[in-house]
């Protein structure tokens, strides 16, 4: 293999590495059906540079596409699959502000799915499917077309040694009785979620955020609303 090959084939590597991190990281940007058409698209182009006898270093162009494409729109099927219990909820983690917010970011997203978990009537009824992190557009968008009848979203901010916590809760109501006769579907609700301020101790310990109340109070009547 010549010097030249090498780095071409380098910097073919470099550019699927580089789709498959966008890919997955803006798999939920953008509806189900854009995925499936860029795949479709990406057979498409595949196919006629076959038929034209590219060369193969062309053809791993769309390969990757492809491998790509595939793991983006996998892992979002994967992700918003229907549930085995009642009612299905996104926790997303929470938006770091800063690289010192990472860690506890993922410490709030347990922190909430635990909670969800371990309450007596949510926990039977209600599963708490974690995801990374979503934008408010984003937690709508997903909400519209998939199975899953709420999606928590939001941003976290650590400054000293407390926290603050921006973000919130997208629910779907259920449809009126008759089904289509009886109107149009409801609209989604949002609820806000705010903390200020709070101990970052008290992030994975007891006493337990304000907003985590807030969170299982929606999904609780939410639940009842659908009698899961």
């Amino acid at each position: 293999m010549t010097q030249g090959s090498t780095g071409m084939f380098l910097q073919l590597g470099r550019i699927f590495i580089g789709l498959l991190a966008e890919s997955y990281r803006h798999r939920f940007c953008f509806r189900q059906g854009f995925w499936v058409a860029a795949l479709a698209v990406d057979v498409f182009v595949g196919v006629v540079l076959v038929a034209l006898e590219a060369p193969p270093p062309v053809l791993l162009v769309p390969f990757l596409g492809l491998v790509a494409l595939t793991v983006a729109l996998g892992t979002r099927i994967r992700a918003t699959r229907i549930s085995k219990m009642g009612m299905l909820a996104l926790i997303s983690r929470f938006k770091p502000s800063t690289h010192v917010a990472e860690s506890p970011s993922i410490d709030q997203r347990h922190a909430v799915i635990r909670s969800i978990r371990r309450d007596p009537y949510l926990g039977q009824r209600v599963e708490p499917r974690s995801l990374e992190r979503l934008s408010k557009k984003q937690a709508e968008t997903l909400l519209g077309e998939c199975t899953a009848r709420a999606v928590v979203y939001g941003e976290i901010r650590v400054q000293g040694d407390a926290y603050l916590v921006e973000g919130g809760i997208c629910l779907r109501p259920p449809a009126a009785p008759g089904g289509a006769r009886a109107g149009p579907a409801p609209p989604t609700r949002h609820v806000p979620l705010e903390e200020d301020g709070r101990p970052l101790r008290e992030l994975v310990g007891t006493p337990e955020a304000n907003y985590f109340g807030v969170i299982r109070a929606e999904l609780l009547n939410l639940a009842v609303a659908l009698r899961v």
